[in-house]
């Protein structure tokens, strides 16, 4: 009886170890999971450790979670088993990683479940203002072997390979899609592929143009600046900088806030006007970058001098480099401006004012600016207001002859380039005694006191006046009067 009960226990154990075997005989493995990015479907394949393909009926195909609680399966569809591969039509590998698991089933049996092996699930960060894409994924789990590396493509085109799960894509172009997916390759050569993401670079629009318009200074001797910008740019700011030397060190002396309305920027600045300073803005996009820089531009300084009856006028263009012409401004004292020539590219000009001389109306003091049009753009800067004087020219005769004759009859000092301001003229005989006093300018004497000529000989002149800037001028001299 106990001979007979050792055998049942043997035979018992016997079934349970080939039953047990047969699971673990018939538990099939995955060769991987892959996403076809064309066909909107998972792609799962597999194997068995032998060959008992034929000793169960299907293998059953289920999604695999893993709620923290422990893993769960379910169960999605079965195939025949002759087929060693399926196709998910309805995954959410677009959203997240798929993890899937397989069995066989035998009778009324199901094997123990295949490790789980999960879709790679590729996501995609853009920033626009450092104009990366950081690309992240999960790793590929349960195969048999390591995973050898990730091979990252970029529109189709391999990028490069790595271990990482990571990688950031720089120097993107702005307005342009770009697709990624992840290639997984094992040891042995196995691969598994992820979806495909694909993004639009919409990084702030930089500008098309920044235009510096014109330096100009005002009657006010303020000096002026205008800017065009470009308001369909995505602009946070504009940088105002300024400095003594072309390039040399700018500081920036005024912040434009953009409103992608104004077209022009316009400043005023409180300088010196008879120094250069040099101008030009910075765009900064609204990732505070800056992204554009205008040309330098400067002031015009207009520097006069008086030698001889000539005024030489000299001066500076816009831009070393600028396209110019020059139209050269004159005036007097309470006068208007009137243009006296236009000049192609120079920057030098010589005014012959000898055309002035005997010109009561005009005392010395000479005003000029100038006008730079830019040949292209048609902007107009003017510069600073420089003025020079000239001396007085006196032309005094040192003999007349007062006898009606029409021919040098009077004693007329002509005195140009002088104020009218306390003008002043005596005659005094050799005795010292006054014969004649005017105190208008251009007013003669005819030889004559109290109404009667007066005795043949010389005469003591004296003559004074203020010039053009204010100061006495004196002179003194002997005039002749002669009865031929």
């Amino acid at each position: 009886m106990q001979k007979l009960i050792n055998i049942s226990i043997i035979l018992i154990i016997t079934i349970f170890q080939s039953t047990a075997q047969d699971i673990e005989r018939y538990v099939p493995k995955i060769d991987s999971v892959s996403v076809n990015k064309y066909n909107d479907n998972v792609i799962i394949s597999w194997s068995f450790t032998s060959d008992s393909i034929y000793q169960f009926d299907s293998v059953v195909i289920a999604s695999y979670k893993d709620y923290g609680t422990g893993p769960r399966y379910f169960r999605i569809d079965s195939v025949p088993h002759e087929k060693f591969i399926y196709y998910d039509n309805n995954p959410d590998y677009n959203i997240q990683p798929e993890s899937y698991g397989i069995a066989a089933k035998y009778g009324g049996n199901l094997s123990l479940w295949s490790l789980p092996h999960n879709t790679i699930y590729v996501s995609c960060k853009f920033d626009s203002c450092s104009s990366t894409n950081l690309i992240t994924w999960n790793k590929y789990i349960n195969w048999d072997e390591s995973v050898n590396e990730y091979r990252i493509f970029r529109n189709n085109e391999f990028l490069l390979a790595t271990s990482d799960t990571f990688y950031l894509d720089s120097n993107l172009n702005p307005d342009t899609e770009y697709c990624y997916f992840i290639r997984c390759i094992s040891d042995s050569g196995k691969s598994s592929t992820s979806n495909n993401y694909c993004l639009v670079t919409n990084m702030p629009i930089p500008p098309q143009f920044l235009f510096t318009d014109y330096a100009s200074v005002s009657a006010n001797n303020e000096l002026t600046l205008s800017f065009s910008v470009d308001t369909n740019a995505d602009i946070l700011k504009y940088n105002l900088l300024r400095s003594d030397i072309r390039n040399g060190t700018y500081d920036t002396i005024y912040t434009f806030e953009s409103n992608n309305t104004d077209s022009n920027l316009f400043y005023k600045d409180n300088i010196n006007t008879n120094n250069i300073f040099y101008y030009k803005i910075n765009a900064y996009n609204t990732c505070s970058v800056k992204v554009a820089t205008s040309d330098t531009i400067n002031n015009i300084v207009l520097k006069a001098s008086n030698n001889n009856l000539t005024n030489t006028l000299q001066w500076n263009k816009t831009m070393p480099e600028a396209n110019e012409n020059h139209l050269i401004y004159r005036s007097f004292e309470n006068q208007n401006f009137i243009n006296i020539i236009t000049i192609d590219e120079n920057t030098d000009y010589a005014d012959d004012i000898s055309l002035f001389l005997n010109n009561p109306q005009i005392e010395g003091k000479f005003y000029y600016y100038i006008e730079a049009k830019n040949k292209n753009t048609f902007q107009i800067s003017r510069s600073n207001i420089a003025i020079t004087t000239q001396k007085p020219v006196l032309d005094i005769p040192n003999i007349f002859t007062p006898n009606d004759d029409g021919k040098n009859d009077f004693f007329e000092p002509n005195i140009s380039f002088a104020s009218s301001k306390d003008f002043s003229m005596i005659i005094y005989n050799r005795w010292g005694e006054k014969i004649f006093e005017s105190k208008t300018p251009g007013e003669t004497w005819d030889g004559t006191k109290n109404g009667k000529l007066v005795q043949e000989g010389s005469y003591i002149y004296f003559i004074k006046f203020r010039t053009s800037e204010n100061n006495y001028y004196e002179t003194t001299g002997k005039i002749t009067v002669y009865f031929p």
